[in-house]
């Protein structure tokens, strides 16, 4: 793992590093009905093209597009973090493990996430607020949430009623405050259930 640690983590970084401009338009090619990659890989298997984004019937087709290329670009991120987060629990703990007849799994549950539980907890907070206030790849891939506003997320709905829906700053202000507090009250929950530990 150390030799191939160093590649790992160059590979699954690359996403984080392109920006939701780019990564949007690509993915917008990807998903077009006609001449989409999606829809080409598909009709290799006689399957009928999909309408992945702006499906008038299918919301959650429409939200699970997007979804895909926010996660592909910040899983990578995180995985880092727990791959060098790995690299630092010291070898000689993991031999003596296996040493008292302790498996690969009772090793990964007894010692490798209880050494790592204040990174998990760091990006537990981190995708979570992450995730309340992504807008910039949703709103490339889906600026008016079709169908019928149905795919909105916390971001793109806020900036809809700020600046298009009924251009009301003092609801969209408002709004922006609730998704503070979401967050405060998230990550107030987060660091409840992962604690800091403080024996490493």
């Amino acid at each position: 793992m150390n030799k191939l640690s160093g590649f790992y983590k160059t590979a699954f970084f690359i996403p984080i590093v392109i920006s939701a401009t780019a990564l949007g338009l690509m993915f917008m090619m990807f998903f077009r009905e006609r001449g989409g990659l999606f829809n080409q890989i598909l009709a290799i298997f006689k399957i009928k093209p999909v309408t992945w984004l702006n499906s008038k019937d299918k919301p959650a087709l429409t939200l699970t597009s997007m979804f895909i290329p926010m996660i592909w670009q910040y899983i990578g991120f995180y995985f880092v973090i727990f791959l060098t987060a790995l690299s630092t629990i010291s070898e000689e703990m993991l031999e003596a493990a296996k040493i008292d007849g302790a498996s690969n799994f009772q090793a990964t549950i007894k010692i490798k996430l209880p050494l790592i539980q204040n990174v998990t907890r760091v990006v537990m907070v981190l995708a979570i607020t992450g995730t309340l206030k992504v807008f910039d790849l949703p709103y490339i891939l889906n600026p008016i949430a079709n169908p019928s506003g149905k795919t909105f997320l916390l971001g793109t709905y806020m900036y809809h009623t700020s600046f298009y829906a009924n251009q009301n700053a003092g609801i969209a202000a408002a709004f922006a405050v609730i998704i503070a507090f979401l967050g405060v009250g998230l990550s107030g929950i987060v660091n409840l259930v992962f604690r800091p530990n403080k024996d490493i």
